[in-house]
């Protein structure tokens, strides 16, 4: 979404979801809060001319919210046209982070799956799948800049439970900071600067310049370190 915007244009929906490690790696409450949400629109005269789409982190969450769609377009006959082309809509898509390139959608719904393994959980695993993988914040990336207009972010956890401490994946990094920016809004951003950085203090506007020159080449730059 462009800078200016309203402000539930990234949207955190925090559902008390578990992920099924081993061979499930889904987790269906999750994916049923997101089905819900996509009937919900669809259903609804003042949403339904937004068009949507679902992106999961793996094709295990792809295809548990797959099938819950299938009962749901089984059930209720009137949602059923937002799901083909031919009849002038965009359909609605289902895609995991490796799958989604091109496609674009008014609204995007972005289905973490991964989280807890059990109910109650104060910590989970680390490992978010292709995110840990070489150059996942550019698949976070993409995924997170497909929608026009909205982002929901449906996830089973709280940025205060992704530990930096035991990963060293940027796109983990990422992930932990587009989830503080959907739970605080723009507050957020001066938060995250300030964890990146530290206290900035300049003796001169020289000082200020060449350390802004450097981040902007992607340096991580602290100022005054022992005066």
């Amino acid at each position: 979404p462009a800078a200016s915007t309203k402000e539930s244009a990234v949207e955190l929906r925090r559902v008390e979801g578990i992920y099924a490690k081993g061979k499930g790696r889904n987790n269906i409450k999750e994916a049923q809060a997101v089905v819900d949400e996509i009937v919900r629109r669809l259903r609804d005269p003042s949403l339904r001319h937004l068009s949507i789409g679902v992106v999961t982190l793996n094709t295990e969450q792809q295809r548990t919210i797959e099938d819950l769609l299938d009962e749901q377009r089984r059930k209720l006959s009137e949602i059923e046209p937002y799901f083909h082309e031919s009849t002038g809509i965009t359909p609605v898509f289902v895609k995991n982070l490796e799958s989604v390139q091109g496609d674009e959608r008014d609204v995007i719904i972005l289905s973490l799956g991964y989280g807890p393994t059990e109910p109650g959980a104060k910590t989970m695993s680390m490992n978010f799948g292709p995110l840990n993988k070489s150059g996942g914040e550019r698949r976070l990336n993409v995924a997170i800049t497909r929608a026009t207009t909205e982002v929901l972010l449906f996830s089973s956890f709280d940025s205060g439970m992704i530990d930096l401490s035991r990963t060293t994946s940027m796109a983990v990094e990422h992930l932990k900071n587009y989830l503080e920016f959907a739970e605080r809004g723009v507050s957020a951003l001066a938060a995250i600067r300030f964890a990146e950085h530290g206290i900035d203090q300049f003796d001169s506007p020289y000082e200020e310049m060449v350390a802004q020159q450097l981040r902007d080449k992607g340096w991580k730059v602290q100022t005054q370190v022992g005066v």
